[in-house]
């Protein structure tokens, strides 16, 4: 799933910010096998991408289920991503 290696590369460059709970260097095939995961599972888990006009994977949002009845939410957008 190519969306889930593009989510992984945006948390491996926003992690460099310091603003995600992820320290750098991130795993970039780990973390893709980690998304693929989440998607593999289905409800109410899921990951969203977030493409630009050229279809470039810019930023995600992913959802889970941390423990029974609990959803995480996560997300990253590369800098200078264009807003809508």
């Amino acid at each position: 799933m190519a969306d889930a290696t593009g989510a992984a590369r945006t948390v491996a460059v926003v992690a460099t910010e310091g603003s995600l709970a992820t320290q750098p260097p991130v795993d970039i095939e780990q973390r893709a096998q980690r998304f693929r995961e989440i998607v593999d599972r289905g409800d109410p888990a899921g990951l969203w991408v977030l493409e630009n006009d050229q279809g470039q994977n810019v930023g995600h949002i992913v959802v889970e289920e941390s423990v029974p009845g609990v959803l995480t939410i996560g997300m990253a957008v590369l800098p200078g991503a264009p807003k809508p």
